[in-house]
């Protein structure tokens, strides 16, 4: 009788379990779908070093394993004429990573004086492949097609209008060991060696190359104390080869000090320089920081730039616990030490010149006269470097990075008047 009362309650128990079953009937494990999702949206203000103050805005968006990666943005600059377009797709499921990039610059090239203005275009497609040889080393190779623009707006000179279409590649060589322990805050060190080539697309005669070589290394010296140095150097070559500006900072905010040396008509800057038809703008570098110096302050084919900082931030190397305020714990102070020269020709030296071919370069050499109708050759032995000295502040303020430099440049052993330099942005 006892067994019989025991099945039948093990039978019951059973068909409990059961009916339970059926009620919360458990699945899968099911596929995994592979989704994109956006995952940032960034609006802020950014200052170009040709066409001035916008804002840009950039979205982008990945998938749930991280093997495929958006980015789409826009940049428009306040003065409604000018802007860009960008957008690329990269491919990172294999060792090697890929990537394509469309873009569209347009720069619209307009003065006081309403008889000139111009518009460069520039549109470009890149296809990049880039393989790490280790884990703080990788090299890049990117092809490009690119089309560069002309056009006439208004203008009392006959230039035509002209499209250029472009066959490019470049090369980077990039190896980067830093620790990020905070906003402005590296140990280690950077490098990164880039050579590009452009020629007008089946025609070798018009073409350029550029190459440039940049260094930086964070060198801690007590606590959270860091010397920081920076040496960057470049040559343009080529029967098209565009223009190296030297001077000023990335990111001005204070619109006084972006105004080049306007009484310099040969300036790639200076609206006498933009009469004619200068179709590598698009393609100039800007080497900066230069304290004490506005943009312009030189320019050439080639380029040299060292920057010095001892970057102090002072709340965090008294005080380790906790501040509330994001001003105070990232307040950075520091001092800092620039030089820096750019010019077209035979390296410039300051020393009595024997050799004759040495002093032909831009900053030694001027031809006055220029075959109207003779020819003068006028020799300086003029310091063929800009360099300034100075200190600055750091810190976040209303959620941007914001730096205020004060600086003496120093021309020709002439120290000039104080510069004051307001940035957004981090610095090298």
């Amino acid at each position: 009788y006892g067994s019989k009362t025991i099945e039948k309650k093990s039978k019951k128990k059973a068909k409990a379990i059961l009916s339970l079953e059926e009620e919360y009937k458990i699945t899968g494990p099911n596929d995994k779908i592979n989704m994109l999702r956006l995952n940032k949206l960034i609006t802020s203000l950014t200052f170009d070093n040709l066409r001035g103050s916008g804002t840009l805005i950039e979205t982008g968006g990945v998938d749930r394993f991280g093997n495929h990666n958006f980015k789409a943005g826009f940049l428009g600059i306040f003065d409604l004429n000018s802007g860009s377009i960008y957008g690329e797709y990269s491919l990172l499921k294999f060792r090697t990573d890929f990537k394509i990039r469309y873009e569209k610059n347009r720069y619209f090239a307009f003065y006081s004086n309403p008889n000139y203005a111009h518009i460069y275009d520039l549109n470009k497609l890149e296809l990049t492949a880039s393989y790490p040889l280790s884990n703080s080393m990788r090299f890049e190779i990117t092809p490009s097609f690119a089309n560069n623009s002309f056009e006439v707006v208004r203008s009392p000179s006959s230039i035509d209008d002209r499209s250029l279409p472009l066959t490019g590649l470049r090369t980077n060589w990039v190896f980067d060991n830093t620790f990020n322990y905070g906003p402005n805050l590296l140990k280690g060190t950077r490098m990164n060696v880039f050579w590009e080539t452009y020629q007008k697309t089946g025609d070798f005669s018009n073409h350029f190359s550029r190459f440039n070589i940049d260094i930086r290394n964070y060198q801690p010296i007590h606590n959270e104390l860091i010397w920081a140095t920076r040496l960057s150097c470049g040559h343009s070559m080529g029967n098209s080869a565009p223009y190296v500006v030297l001077g000023g900072l990335d990111n001005f905010v204070n619109f006084g000090n972006r105004s080049p040396n306007s009484s310099d008509a040969n300036s790639p800057l200076s609206p006498p320089g933009l009469k004619n038809d200068n179709k590598n703008i698009m393609f100039m570098h800007f080497a900066t920081n230069l304290r004490g110096f506005n943009y312009g302050a030189m320019y050439g084919k080639s380029y040299f730039l060292l920057n010095n900082e001892l970057r102090f931030p002072l709340v965090k190397y008294f005080y380790k616990g906790t501040v509330s305020s994001n001003f105070l714990r990232n307040l950075m102070v520091l001092g800092f030490f620039d030089i820096g020269s750019a010019w077209t020709g035979n390296f410039p030296v300051y020393i009595p010149i024997i050799n004759e071919e040495a002093k032909r370069n831009t900053i030694n050499t001027t031809y006055p006269l220029n075959g109207n109708p003779f020819t003068a050759e006028i020799v300086n032995y003029e310091a063929p470097y800009l360099y300034s000295y100075g200190f600055g502040i750091r810190s976040y303020i209303l959620g941007f990075y914001a730096k205020l430099d004060i600086g003496w440049g120093v021309k020709d052993f002439v120290s000039q008047p104080v510069n004051y330099a307001i940035s957004l942005g981090y610095d090298f």
